[in-house]
Formats: structure tokens, sequence, C-alpha cells
């Protein structure tokens, strides 16, 4: 016979399933990546949580509520080392401008000078060595988490507010113990990013349970920090990041509108010569990187970048990337994470060399809408590839940027694009041009937000 619960940890809520009570345990600290934990179970008759201690008083079913131990002690400890007086209210005025009006509730154990992460259970641990083994792909989600479950039962011992060398001493001790947790990518040199960033949401997470607790108090004062976000207006010209002086608009001197003069009489041939053309490009480089005007305007001038081929080349030359890796393997193996919706795209187009490309964005949770539209009505201000069964064209500014190969092509001419012309990424794409970008591509500068981190650990 099996036993269903209504399980809350936090904010989660979660259906836990067992065969058998003496599961229950396990089961939930396998469910929520956590551990040291008790339960409390909710009584119709009172109306309220009411403790138990053995499997013996478990109900059979109904609502489980998790309560971490060690908020439990660290919550006991503060009332213990709080400020206690037996001096009238009337006599404290002037104390309390004297004393301090919190005492420190974090333990008082000190940092170790070495520290070495804890051992880890044998059932986890052998899940680590099938990983190790080739038995499993990789490292999955529910085993992170309940990792890092423990290593945050021990760090808090020491501190509640670790310091960033802690976070990263912590770190580097349980990849050195265990060096197949390390990222499989990284562009910054650091092969943990995914362990610290969870280890310090685990920190944030618990210490927002904390209520009235004067000591946190202290620290947001001391070390907190105001965020100030600024949002991409959907009107706002996407090609803000260009230098804007008005005398950079037209040609610095007689040399280069000369150059100029040639490229567009050499773009009204018949059959244009591509050495020419690239010759061109080549010397009047400089200038078009400090074109004072919007996409549209350098389009116009600069006819042979509304074709994809000579947008890619610019590319190359701006970043010193080449966008031929977009058609590497390496950049396949993301096709197994995508869930096929044929109902979003007609069958004429899902029959298309490389029509995977177009499902990408749903992958990071990301709209394709934000990449790829299946109609002539443009309103988007970035970058934006239109495909059509009859023909694929990529938009920026209002002007149109032939295609000149399959869908593969055309994503690159739009990820270039961004590069070429000094378009701002706007929040919605940032997922997915993050994963081209910084892991495909390679490019330097591009921060890998965690949810993409995990994504390419699983590839």
């Amino acid at each position: 016979m099996s036993h269903t619960f209504h399980v809350t940890h936090n904010q989660t809520k979660q259906l836990v399933t067992v065969k058998c009570l003496n599961g229950l345990y396990e089961e939930i600290a396998n469910v929520f990546g956590i551990s040291d934990f008790k339960l409390q179970s909710y009584v119709e008759q009172f109306s309220d949580w009411v403790d138990f201690d053995t499997l013996q008083e478990a109900p059979t079913t109904g609502k489980l509520k998790v309560i971490i131990k060690d908020v439990e002690q660290f919550e006991h400890m503060e009332q213990e080392n709080s400020f206690s007086s037996t001096i009238s209210e009337s006599d404290t005025v002037e104390l309390n401008e004297e004393l301090p009006s919190t005492s420190s509730s974090e333990d008082t154990r000190s940092w170790p000078m070495i520290y070495k992460v804890p051992k880890l259970p044998p059932h986890i641990f052998s899940e680590i060595r099938s990983v190790e083994e080739g038995v499993t792909a990789h490292i999955g989600g529910k085993l992170r988490r309940r990792i890092v479950a423990i290593i945050f039962a021990d760090m808090i011992k020491y501190t509640l507010y670790p310091m960033p060398n802690q976070y990263r001493e912590v770190c580097q001790s349980l990849i050195a113990e265990y060096p197949i947790l390390r990222d499989r990518f990284s562009n910054t040199g650091c092969y943990f990013t995914t362990w610290l960033k969870m280890l310090r949401t685990k920190y944030k997470d618990w210490r927002r349970q904390l209520t009235n607790n004067s000591y946190r108090e202290v620290m947001k004062q001391k070390y907190g920090h105001v965020k100030s976000s600024k949002c991409v207006s959907g009107n706002e010209d996407c090609s803000k990041k260009r230098k804007t002086n008005e005398n950079m608009t037209q040609p610095d001197d007689f040399g280069t509108k000369m150059l100029i003069d040639q490229l567009q009489k050499e773009m009204s041939k018949r059959e244009p010569c591509e050495d020419t053309i690239r010759d061109r490009l080549k010397r009047t480089y400089e200038f078009r990187r400090n074109f004072g005007g919007s996409a549209k305007d350098l389009l116009e001038v600069y006819h042979p970048l509304k074709s994809s081929k000579w947008i890619l080349e610019e590319m190359e030359q701006v970043s010193g990337i080449n966008m031929k890796k977009l058609h590497a393997d390496e950049f396949k193996k993301i096709k197994a994470k995508i869930k096929w919706e044929g109902t979003q795209v007609n069958d004429a187009i899902l029959e298309m060399k490389n029509s995977w490309i177009l499902f990408l964005p749903a992958v990071f949770k990301e709209k394709m809408s934000s990449f790829f539209v299946f109609d002539e009505n443009v309103h988007w201000p970035y970058p934006l590839v239109t495909v059509s069964a009859s023909s694929t064209l990529v938009h920026i500014d209002g002007t149109e940027i032939i295609v000149e190969g399959d869908l593969i092509t055309a994503f690159a001419t739009l990820i270039a694009a961004y590069w070429v012309f000094d378009v701002v990424i706007p929040p919605q794409c940032c997922k997915t041009m993050a994963f081209v970008c910084g892991y495909i591509l390679n490019l330097t500068g591009v921060k890998i937000p965690l949810p993409v981190l995990r994504i390419i650990n699983s590839l």
C-alpha cells in the first residue's frame, strides 16, 4: 500500500508518494535536496501544525511541513543571546543610545584555516561514481541540490554571511575532492560557477526565512545594496550603443568618400567583383565602426551589408569569430534538448533544412518570436528572422538582409547583426544569446546565466 503526502518546504510544494512509511524521510530528502530536518503534520481538529518525532506517530496521508533544524537552532540561539534587562522602560532611553541595539547571533566558531568539504553519504558518493564510470551521462539537478544542502549545513556552522573568498574556497575544495563535479564549460577559467551560484542562492533563501532577526538587519545595512534595473523600451533605437557624434555621419575625408562611391558602384553591377568589395570594406572598416547613424543609415551607405555573406565576414573582422562554428556538431548537440512543437509552424517550414533551430529559444524558456517570425509584419526593433516557405530574410531597423543559405545561416546572421551594428541585446533574448555567443562561439565578455550553465553541463 502506498502513502501520498502533500509536503511543503519554504515556497515549494510537492506530492510525495512512498510505498512504506520507513522511506518517508529519505524520499523527502531526495525530492527537496535537504538534510537534517524534521516534519510536522497538519491536524484538522486543532487547525495547527504538530511535531512528530518517530514514524510510529506519522500519519498515513495528509499535509506535512519540512522544518530545517539549523533554522530552529539559530532562532533558539538568538533568543538566548538577546539582551534582557530588569530596568524599567523609562530608565533605558539613555542606555539604548550607548549599547548596541542588537547582538551577533552568528556561531562563534571561526572559519578554518583550510576548509575541507564534509564527507558525502555513501548513496550520494555511489551516484557520483556512476557518472565517473559512464553509467549516467551527467550530474543531475536533484543530485546537485542534495550536495549543496550537505555543504550548506556544514558552512552554516561557521558563518551566516560567507565572504566571496570563502565561497570560492568551499567550491575549490569540492572540485578537488570530486573532480567529476567540475563544470564542463567555462569561459572565465572558473570551473565551479554553478556550485558557487547554487550555494549563494541557498544562503539567500535560508536567510529569507529569518524574520525579525536583528543580526540579519545589521548585515543588510552593512553589506546590502540597491540594484538599478535598466529596461530596454520596445520603441528605443536598437543601435543606441553607437556614438552620436553628428560629425561622424558623413565620410571624414575625400578618400573615404571615394571608397564608398566605388563600393556602391561595384554593387550596382550585374556581377560584382567580390575581391573589390572585400578590399573596400576592409579599407573603410575604421570609419564604419565609428559611424554615428542608425543601422538603417549604415546600410544605406554600405550596400554589401544587406547580404548575409558580408555581414558574417564583417562579424569575423569585428570579433575574430568564424560564424561557421554554428554548423559544427558541438552546436547540434543541443538538438536533443529541443521539444518539437509543430503546431506553431506549418509543415512546409518544418521540412526546411535545419528547421530545428527555430525551437532553440524554447530550450531556454524564451519566446521563438524574439528570434523568428512567420509573417511579413515585423514590429520588433531588434534583429529578427522572417521565415516563409519561399524565402528567409533577416530584418534590422526596418531594412531587409538577404540570407544566402539555410536557417542556421539566417540565425548566424541574426547573431552577427548584434555585433556588426552594435545593437543592445534585449533581456528577452539574453539566455539564448549567452548560450550561442558564450558557449558555442566563445566570445569574450559574455556572462552565462546559471540556468544556461546547467543546460551546458547536461549536454
